[in-house]
């Protein structure tokens, strides 16, 4: 490298300044080639040297290093780092979160935006979940900044996601709580990442499953499904997931957990003969609850009904395409008017 920045050749922490930190951040943020030239100039050891150390440099020097680190892992940056610089990041980064002072507060935003963006590949996902930093990334969860919220949770739904110790680890540590709250959160993007994880826990282990449907999550999917303003693409892994608990949950207690969630009218509201995916994904849920033996399926009949769902059911019936990948709904949702709302099963003759 050349010019104002030749210096970094072999890089000293005390020697560049902070706006030649974020320069570099910048560069290596923006361009491959100019990325690979910024960390083979010795770049990444002046960034991990001053977080690694914290306590050896003022705010003015461990910031801009945060900053220009977080513009370095940005996702147009490039492909993944070498498994060499990855596991020297995750073990700077990791230490950096766990520290958690007043003073480093400032940065770590940056830090564990960072972090999120490199545990990129199974196996430096697994060096992440091997420090131990699972405990911390879930306390953060509930940070008052939205921001460090959403990327602890997008780190700790990627151990859930691509590591079964992480899996482990995240629900041990409280995750699923966190899953709940982010759910619920205010942000559409903390929210989609909490929808987007969970299918990950419902392919998992039955004693998985079976804690998912007693926390705080169902409530909150069944929330996101029933809101009609939510975004299509979280509503609709929010009903994945609902879906796939239904046929999943066995005996009375689980079921009468999803049906008191409000399960039943989730499901009801994204009955619509124009949304084939929600559909057929609502319509399994109906079926699996309501053709299962167990004390609640009157409740869930009733509810059923309350919802709306004998119109719901007959709009889906007669207003669906006529295309071939329609006609299993039409006869789905015929087949549970026949067998559960009768009353309500006749078809209009032309």
């Amino acid at each position: 490298m050349s010019g104002p920045f030749a210096s970094t050749q072999h890089p000293s922490s005390e020697g560049c300044s902070p706006e030649n930190r974020t320069s570099l951040g910048n560069i290596g943020g923006d361009y491959q080639h100019l990325r690979d030239a910024v960390f083979e100039a010795g770049g990444c050891r002046l960034f991990l040297e001053v977080l690694d150390n914290p306590e050896h440099f003022t705010d003015a020097i461990v910031g801009p290093a945060a900053q220009a680190l977080a513009c370095c892992t940005r996702p147009n940056a490039g492909g993944p780092f070498s498994d060499e610089v990855t596991r020297q990041m995750i073990r700077v980064l990791t230490k950096f979160i766990k520290r958690q002072t007043n003073r480093l507060s400032k940065s770590l935003d940056d830090v564990v935006m960072a972090l999120g963006r490199i545990i990129s590949t199974d196996t430096a996902v697994d060096t992440a979940v091997e420090t131990g930093i699972t405990p911390q990334l879930v306390q953060l969860s509930a940070a008052s900044s939205w921001t460090i919220q959403y990327n602890a949770i997008r780190c700790f739904a990627r151990f859930a996601s691509q590591s079964r110790a992480g899996m482990e680890t995240v629900i041990e540590c409280g995750g699923l709580k966190s899953f709940g709250l982010a759910i619920s959160s205010t942000h559409f993007e903390i929210r989609g990442v909490g929808c987007w994880v969970i299918d990950s826990i419902l392919h998992s282990t039955p004693a998985h499953v079976k804690s998912l449907i007693k926390s705080s999550v169902v409530p909150a999917l069944a929330r996101v499904v029933s809101n009609e303003e939510e975004l299509p693409d979280t509503r609709g892994e929010a009903n994945l997931a609902l879906s796939t608990l239904a046929g999943k949950a066995r005996g009375d207690e689980e079921l009468d957990l999803l049906v008191k969630a409000g399960i039943v009218e989730a499901f009801c509201s994204v009955l619509q003969p124009s949304d084939y995916r929600n559909s057929l994904l609502a319509l399994q849920g109906i079926i699996a609850l309501l053709e299962q033996e167990w004390v609640g399926q009157k409740e869930a009949l009733a509810r059923l009904k309350a919802a709306g769902g004998a119109t719901r059911l007959r709009a889906v019936r007669d207003g669906a395409s006529d295309q071939d990948h329609w006609q299993a709904i039409r006869h789905m949702a015929q087949g549970i008017l026949k067998a559960h709302i009768p009353e309500s099963s006749q078809q209009t003759r032309v």
